[in-house]
């Protein structure tokens, strides 16, 4: 079966994975890499390392990279309330945030959420125009208290990522979150298709990394 860009993107844009929680895309690096690769590990770091080419020891060595973790959000406190406080993790931008809605990795499974924003009718001279800091906002998941955030399978340190789905648009074109760097994995799969078949000369490492975003 060919090779789809198309396919092998979509498939990786549906995972969440903020730095340090990569495992949702790093198996599915791994399982691809499997089927063709001479050699495949996963290292302390999380980084996903597929060999192929050539097998002498003397051989030049090419690595190609790409990081497989994405910007988004971690949970900092769990309010008595139940809205959540979060802090930023890599550059989501600041400008975008409030209303956005959200995915949390829970313990229990996925939780949407909303990121929420004093109302414009309780909002006073530059609050009505500029961008809230992130201290300004929060968390809605529907939580009653802390105690029913917490019975979701919320708590500090939960990760968090901008849920925006992989929409194709007019000539091809695609919008998403976690665009950087998935793109640069699904290139990754690209090229070990196209290699996996060659007599090469030189090892290449196909290399999908981790933390990229810290």
């Amino acid at each position: 079966m060919s090779f789809s860009v198309q396919e092998t993107l979509f498939s990786l844009l549906q995972h969440n994975a903020i730095s340090g929680h990569e495992n949702a895309v790093a198996d599915v690096m791994l399982c691809e890499f499997r089927r063709q690769a001479k050699e495949v590990w996963r290292d302390r770091l999380g980084n996903v390392v597929a060999r192929y080419g050539s097998d002498k020891p003397d051989a030049l060595r090419l690595m190609i990279f790409a990081h497989m973790d994405e910007v988004g959000f971690m949970v900092r406190k769990i309010e008595p309330s139940g809205f959540l406080r979060f802090e930023r993790v890599g550059g989501p931008a600041q400008v975008t945030m409030a209303g956005s809605i959200v995915t949390l990795t829970g313990d229990k499974g996925p939780v949407m959420g909303c990121i929420g924003i004093k109302s414009y009718h309780f909002a006073k001279g530059d609050e009505r125009t500029q961008s809230p800091s992130v201290d300004k906002l929060w968390i809605d998941i529907g939580a009653k208290d802390k105690d029913d955030a917490i019975r979701m399978g919320i708590q500090v340190g939960t990760p968090v990522t901008l849920y925006n789905p992989p929409q194709l648009l007019a000539n091809d074109l695609v919008c998403s979150k976690a665009l950087d760097d998935r793109l640069g994995c699904t290139a990754l799969l690209g090229v070990a298709d196209a290699i996996s078949t060659m007599e090469l000369d030189i090892a290449v490492y196909l290399v999908a990394s981790g933390t990229g975003r810290i």
